[in-house]
């Protein structure tokens, strides 16, 4: 897919999640978080894509995704992240 498509798509996407309350999506290496509060996207790293294949927390939960990803501040090592398991989704 080329660059144009690919913000095509993601404008598409961002348009049908105007009246979700939140979300979590992945689509390749990109990552779609939708909160209460916000909306951001984020081109993940290799390192954050192996750490969100085998931790299902964010995926499951766009708060959590929120804080993993540092989608509200600067980048930060994986490893100083730790979340809660998401009750019900197991």
């Amino acid at each position: 897919m080329d660059g144009v498509a690919n913000k095509a798509l993601r404008a598409n996407l961002i348009e049908k999640l105007e009246k979700t309350p939140a979300a979590v999506i992945r689509i390749g290496s990109i990552l779609i978080v939708k909160t209460e509060s916000e909306l951001r996207v984020r081109e993940l790293t290799a390192q954050e894509l192996q750490y969100l294949e085998a931790n299902p927390g964010p995926r499951k939960d766009p708060a959590t995704a929120a804080m993993v990803f540092s989608l509200h501040e600067g980048p930060k090592e994986l490893s100083e992240v730790r979340t809660s398991p998401v009750s019900g989704n197991e």
